[in-house]
């Protein structure tokens, strides 16, 4: 959903309507279906806001069957 064009727009109505920003929080799937979108059928969807004093780092699922090639590992921690 990130890529989706839509997604900026719901932040930036969140930065600036304190109200849809509350209920984004609090009912992300009512708030989301206000700006035309929605979460895949069957997907749980939680909104988290960053503060100055607070960041969230989202881990993304592993692809199926992932496995670690230590040469890609050794790349990217070099």
């Amino acid at each position: 959903m990130m890529e989706h064009p839509a997604f900026f727009k719901v932040v930036a109505r969140a930065w600036s309507d304190a109200a849809y920003k509350a209920e984004l929080l609090s009912n992300p799937a009512a708030a989301l279906a206000k700006m035309g979108l929605s979460p895949p059928e069957g997907v749980e969807l939680e909104v988290h806001e960053n503060t100055a004093r607070k960041m969230h780092l989202i881990l993304p699922a592993a692809p199926p069957n992932y496995e670690v090639d230590e040469r890609e590992w050794d790349a990217w921690t070099s």
